[in-house]
């Protein structure tokens, strides 16, 4: 049933767990950068004059830190943004992050994982190749920046708390109450564009929004998030083993082998996107069938 509530209370309503993380994150990052500005000083204090000298570049000093470590920032940010958007869904919705997790079999899963392969390889060479760098915002500059931070950290946040906290932002929440002011198209339209937004430069403002239709086609067949957030995570995973992969570089550099490369790529993701209607429309089937003979 559709919801006749005014246009400012809509976009509030569906803004509203992606300003919820981004208030977070910016209480977080206040709360960092006054244990930089803290740290620095006191690296400062009691040196030599060569140390005073490094004051004046204090700001360039403090921004640097919180750039290596901002990895660190987003996950201290993503933890209680999913706390929250759990109470939140509950409460809404009446389910949880993992509801429906008895439909999602071993076939799926296996699924998901190839999916999130193909799809961060394939689409992620695909949009490289494109000379959008630097238009909006540097993909490069922020993958330098993610790389600066610490293994442990690159695991913790990108392939485990940022797919979460991302999919219950977007397809937990955003998506679901969209489809309470629209129909599915435009929901799915909508919240693959403001994904896309969302990540702030155009080399994965292209990425993300084809990887969000894709998410809001996997959770509308599942009916479940646990599987946009499988893979998410199987995305992630993947453009992180990339990143530092010295084979991904080689292919990249080599044009042939590369277009080579991204039309198996893209095959793939097809493929096992195929596999994955097709296995839920048989379950339907049998649904049907089911219900028929009863």
């Amino acid at each position: 049933m559709k919801r006749n509530d005014s246009l400012e209370l809509k976009i509030i309503r569906v803004a509203l767990p992606l300003l919820i993380y981004y208030g977070i994150q910016l209480v977080v990052q206040t709360f960092f950068g006054i244990y930089a500005m803290i740290k620095k000083f006191g690296d400062i204090e009691g040196s030599d004059s060569a140390g005073y000298i490094l004051a004046y570049n204090f700001l360039d000093n403090t921004e640097e830190y919180i750039n290596t470590h901002s990895l660190v920032v987003l996950l201290l940010a993503a933890v209680p943004t999913i706390c929250i958007l759990s109470f939140m869904m509950k409460r809404e919705f009446g389910d949880t992050v993992f509801s429906e997790w008895e439909t999602i079999g071993k076939k799926e899963i296996l699924i998901f994982g190839c999916m999130g392969i193909f799809i961060a390889s394939g689409l992620g060479r695909l949009v490289q190749v494109l000379p959008m760098d630097n238009i909006i915002g540097s993909y490069q500059a922020i993958s330098e920046e993610f790389a600066n931070n610490s293994p442990v950290f690159q695991i913790l946040t990108l392939c485990i708390a940022a797919p979460v906290a991302e999919e219950m932002i977007f397809r937990g929440v955003m998506y679901r109450r969209l489809l309470e002011y629209t129909d599915k198209v435009m929901a799915v339209i909508i919240t693959a564009a403001l994904f896309g937004i969302y990540h702030g430069n155009l080399v994965q403002a292209v990425y993300a929004l084809i990887l969000g239709v894709l998410l809001c086609f996997v959770y509308d067949s599942c009916k479940s998030l646990a599987a946009p957030i499988f893979v998410h995570m199987a995305c992630n995973t993947t453009s992180l083993i990339m990143m530092h992969f010295p084979v991904s570089q080689y292919i990249t550099d080599r044009l042939i082998l590369n277009i080579v490369v991204i039309i198996l790529e893209l095959a793939g993701m097809t493929f096992f996107t195929w596999m994955l209607y097709s296995l839920k429309q048989k379950e339907k089937e049998k649904e049907e069938e089911k219900t028929t003979n009863v």
